[in-house]
């Protein structure tokens, strides 16, 4: 094998080795214990015990069900919710996309059991928004919204939302604007328009969106803790039970099992009708060959007014629903001033900047934050460098294998991170490893790859290859191109895949609480203190979490924006036939400098 034909395979191998050491093998030996049968007191061993599955089915088929449908109905909200909102960022929000963008992720950056608390905070029963829905009537009186089923739904329709409006944006955002044109100039009204041409086009995104809100929603337990009560009960909540608390490792094996087998058979569908371009994001743009037809001609009677209006609505839509996703954030930091009179910081009673002047006089929750910090810290660095390598390798090499590989990425995306977390606590369970910060930089860089490896692929899907080629034909050999060239205009794009995945590491709460052993780390501090009463500090430490990464994320949006401006040529925009012929030159002059100095200097 020459070495270019091996460069591919070098450049994947930390990548798979890992995946394969920390998810493939973490899922065979969740499959092993699934088949045992005992008891920590007498021990487990392996007898093909497939009554684990039958019982579990018979016993907790309710929780699946319930689970499904919470699931079904939070993924069809978040998509009524997220359409008009994706389509209004992509078609109408001109100079305040990034702005609104950055507005849809925001609610990432506080920790989501804090945010899922918020909207106990604003579900309670003495909250405004409660005695308005009972004032309305929707809620009669003396009723609750808090433990129901329909709190835990809001609580996985909010929480996920993000999850659904990215890649619809995503993929309207790429949608060729000429086909819409198209229709327009055959007599379609904007209607017309969108239901025969932008909707069909956008199903790739529809479904990804589909995808990426339902798996996790229907793997998740934090919400039916918090905001619902016995009767609301999921299987995640089931899994985390037998797991962690009865320590019943097999039927908690064969209900992780299962959920896994059900989520795999959707995304295998998806992956065998659709692929994996939408979730990749490298879906190419619709052309215009690809509409199939003609859209019929409609006459267009719509008044100036109406279409005013219209395109308001949009817009003020627009603005609800982001004020929709920020009004959690607002509440964690509004109740930062609060003076609870008991230990719950739930109800508004007064006042206090008490809490800012000390905010990190609680040992143990400053204790549990420095340990979250420095495992975000050493994960992001490990993944980045193994992401990075991926997107590489399946960006700009054709190998065999590339779709399995691609397959291998994206799986991890699509796994419910009850199961995640169960596998690997399964492995270490069978092998006697003991769990702490070791296994948690394991489970966290294993997690973080991918997400490292989808935006890192962005990036380079959209530079310029032209530069490069520019360099290699003026001397500059491939390491000397990828020192001077790739690597400065691939930075932004590794430095936005290493801070999302810090702050995902940051907020993980239920791979690490089934992988932490004694290890606190800051959510699992939250979880522990919610149960007594958590103090108020949380929400400062909160507050100053998010300003900091909404500091850090701008920095890599101006970051972006300056690396544009230097590949923007001087004067007039290029056109396809005459690419950045000055802005090539230049580069490939500076890098054929450098590759020959070194020469020299050899």
């Amino acid at each position: 094998m020459t070495r270019r034909r091996a460069t591919p395979y070098a450049l994947l191998a930390p990548g798979l080795l890992w995946l394969g050491l920390f998810f493939v093998v973490p899922m065979y030996f969740m499959g092993v214990i699934s088949l045992e049968r005992g008891s920590l007191e007498t021990g487990f061993r392996f007898t093909w015990e497939l009554s684990n599955f039958t019982d579990s089915i018979s016993e907790y088929e309710t929780q699946f069900l319930r689970s499904f449908a919470y699931a079904g109905i939070a993924t069809a909200l978040a998509l009524v919710i997220a359409y008009p909102l994706a389509y209004a960022i992509a078609f109408r929000a001109g100079r305040w996309k990034t702005l609104l963008l950055f507005a849809v992720i925001a609610p990432f950056f506080t920790t989501y059991l804090i945010r899922t608390l918020a909207w106990q905070t604003i579900l309670s029963d003495e909250s405004p928004t409660v005695d308005f829905l009972r004032a309305v009537g929707i809620v009669p009186d003396g009723g609750r919204v808090l433990d129901t089923s329909p709190s835990v739904i809001a609580g996985l329709t909010y929480n996920f939302l993000p999850l659904m409006i990215l890649p619809l944006y995503a993929n309207l955002e790429r949608l060729d604007h000429r086909l819409i044109e198209a229709a327009k100039d055959l007599y379609a009204s904007a209607a017309k328009a969108f239901w025969r041409v932008t909707l069909p086009l956008s199903a790739p995104g529809i479904v990804a969106g589909v995808l990426l809100t339902f798996i996790p929603a229907a793997g998740d337990y934090i919400n039916a803790t918090f905001l619902g009560g016995p009767n609301q009960a999921m299987i995640g909540n089931v899994i985390q039970g037998q797991y962690l608390e009865l320590r019943n490792y097999p039927v908690a094996a064969a209900l992780s099992f299962l959920l896994m087998v059900v989520i795999l058979a959707v995304v295998v569908l998806y992956f065998r009708f659709a692929g994996t371009g939408a979730l990749m994001g490298d879906e190419s743009r619709t052309s215009l060959g690809s509409t199939g037809g003609r859209s019929r001609p409609v006459i267009a009677g719509r008044s100036r007014a109406i279409r005013w209006l219209r395109e308001r609505a949009l817009n003020l839509y627009a603005g609800i629903a982001v004020a929709y996703m920020l009004v959690p954030v607002a509440v964690i930091a509004v109740f930062s001033f609060n003076d609870p009179a008991g230990s719950f910081n739930v109800t508004w009673q007064g006042f206090t900047l008490e809490h800012w002047a000390d905010p990190f006089g609680q040992v143990e929750l400053t204790d549990a934050l420095v340990t979250s910090l420095e495992l975000a810290t050493v994960s992001t660095a490990i993944a980045t460098v193994i992401g990075t390598l991926l997107a590489l390798a399946l960006v700009r090499h054709r190998f065999f294998g590339r779709r399995a590989a691609n397959v291998l990425l994206v799986v991890p995306l699509a796994t419910p991170e009850v199961v995640i977390g169960a596998a690997l606590l399964s492995m270490f369970v069978y092998l006697g490893v003991s769990r702490g910060f070791t296994t948690l930089v394991i489970a966290h860089v294993m997690f973080s790859i991918s997400f490292v490896a989808i935006v890192v692929r962005s990036r380079l899907i959209g530079l310029d290859r032209e530069i490069e080629e520019a360099a290699a034909d003026l001397g500059a050999g491939p390491v000397s191109t990828f020192r001077t060239i790739t690597l400065p205009l691939l930075a932004p794009g590794v430095l936005a895949g290493a801070l999302l995945a810090f702050v995902l590491s940051l907020d993980d709460f239920v791979i690490s609480n089934f992988n932490s052993g004694t290890t606190i780390t800051f959510p699992l501090y939250i979880f522990g203190a919610s149960q007594r009463g958590i103090p108020v500090e949380v929400n400062v430490l909160a507050t100053i979490l998010f300003a900091v990464t909404v500091i850090a994320i701008a920095l890599v949006i101006w970051q972006q924006r300056r690396a544009q401006e230097r590949a923007a040529p001087t004067g007039s925009p290029p056109t396809r036939s005459q690419p950045r012929s000055a802005e090539i030159a230049s580069a490939a002059r500076r890098t054929a400098s450098t590759s020959s100095s070194t020469r020299s200097a050899s």
